[in-house]
């Protein structure tokens, strides 16, 4: 017979050795499943934390990412708006070139002191060349266009005449040279009798 107290009322019992042993067992399952709990909750708990960890390192590496590609966007496209101003520079500066050539043209044409006095519309034709360092080429977007615009508005000012036009490249220049002979033009009489006076006087 085995001996025990209880814990609550401090009396003492006597029971057999198969009464003490289910007791003994009891005890001890209840415990292991005590222990056994904890010890889930506390994997749990672990769980739970290393998967927060996991996600906020996630997150943060993410957000890093993210971040990085804003910046490299970012610069792509400031980039993009240097590289879109250039352009548009050496397009404006390729086309004032042109017009200035143009217009150079027609006031040599016209203020010349041989040539004054003649209607350029009465021109039956006219040489144009163009000659250009060859990078200015490759470079300045557009500037064949306005290259053909020059060619064009020398069409028109010689009224429609058949315009022989040339393209050429020179690795030695970085600038724009055009170079532009107009034929077939009226005898400017009104010139001519001034000239004329002009020599009497003299």
């Amino acid at each position: 017979m085995k001996e025990i107290i209880c814990p609550n009322c401090k009396k003492a019992f006597k029971i057999d050795e198969a009464g003490y042993a289910e007791i003994l067992k009891q005890v001890r399952d209840n415990d292991f499943e005590k222990q056994l709990h904890e010890r889930l909750e506390i994997a749990e708990r672990e769980k739970q934390s290393a998967i927060e960890l996991a996600k906020e390192k996630t997150s943060n590496e993410l957000q890093q990412k993210s971040a990085e590609k804003d910046a490299e966007i970012q610069r792509l496209n400031t980039q993009i708006e240097a590289n879109e101003v250039s352009q548009k520079l050496a397009i404006t500066e390729a086309i004032s070139s042109i017009e200035k050539e143009r217009d150079e043209l027609k006031n040599n044409l016209e203020k010349t002191l041989l040539a004054g006095g003649f209607d350029l519309t009465t021109a039956e034709g006219a040489a144009s060349i163009v000659v250009g360092g060859t990078k200015l080429y490759e470079e300045v977007p557009g500037l064949m266009d306005s290259i053909e615009y020059g060619f064009d508005t020398l069409a028109t000012l010689t009224g429609g005449a058949i315009i022989h036009r040339g393209i050429y490249e020179d690795s030695s220049k970085e600038n724009l040279v055009a170079y532009t002979i107009v034929g077939g033009l009226d005898i400017p009489q009104k010139r001519l009798d001034e000239l004329k006076k002009f020599l009497r006087i003299r």
